[in-house]
């Protein structure tokens, strides 16, 4: 591991040697893929839960097929071995808001958005 300085503070990163080209395949040490689709994977989920969180914050029944349609296009542009990975990164994102909201249109839309996450992995499988 080497030091890396970052705003006043020093976090540790492991190099990686890596000998195949960057997007082909799987990278030693990682749990899937390579280094462009897993970075690439984690701005796909923040994009929809940026998504999400307004639509939550509404509670309209109206917004779950732009729910839906966000989650659909985070899947789209995610590499297949880390579709599993990402709904369920989305799905923290979407319960902790359900939490906030306790009850009413808020914990309603986000049981929806949940249901509709459940499908997709079911689907996965």
């Amino acid at each position: 591991m080497r030091p890396v300085k970052r705003a006043g503070a020093v976090a540790y990163i492991r190099a990686i040697d890596i000998e195949q080209p960057v997007g082909c395949g799987k990278v030693p040490g990682w749990k899937s893929g390579c280094v462009r689709c897993m970075f690439g994977g984690m701005e796909n989920v923040h994009k929809c839960t940026s998504v999400l969180r307004p639509l939550i914050e509404e509670g309209h029944t109206n917004g779950v097929p732009l729910a839906e349609r966000a989650i659909n296009e985070m899947v789209a542009t995610t590499p297949v071995p880390q579709h599993r990975d990402a709904l369920e990164s989305v799905r923290t994102v979407v319960n902790a808001h359900r939490e906030e909201a306790g009850s009413g249109p808020q914990c309603d839309f986000a049981d929806s958005v949940n249901d509709y996450i459940e499908k997709l992995i079911r689907d996965l499988i």
